[in-house]
């Protein structure tokens, strides 16, 4: 039930390519002020990449950002819809953090 609560406060980006000018907290950041207009509270020492890095791997590793609270989560998950609309940004999604059970469950709807 612990991990249920804790990852209602995640989401995961995908198609957002690290930089060597930002951390992923900062591009997380830039991404909701610039295209989703908002700027939730994120825990920047939580973020991270999921994954390992593959050589020759061309798509961005999915990137876990841990957000202040569950609400805040649902708010970006809404927002997120517009990024479809930029063309700087349209590889770029936002899911809920699900587990793999959580996944499959979903993709079978």
């Amino acid at each position: 039930m612990a991990d249920k609560q804790r990852r209602q406060r995640n989401v995961v980006v995908y198609g957002l390519r690290p930089t060597s000018d930002a951390d992923d907290a900062e591009l997380f950041l830039r991404l909701c002020e610039d295209y989703l207009k908002c700027k939730p509270h994120i825990d920047r020492s939580k973020c991270r990449r999921l994954g390992k890095r593959r050589s020759g791997d061309v798509r961005a590793q999915p990137l876990l950002v841990v957000l202040d609270s569950d609400h805040s989560a649902q708010i970006v998950i809404k927002k997120s819809r517009v990024l479809r609309e930029h063309d700087e940004v349209k590889d770029a999604y936002v899911n809920l953090d699900l587990t793999p059970a959580g996944v499959i469950g979903l993709m079978h709807r």
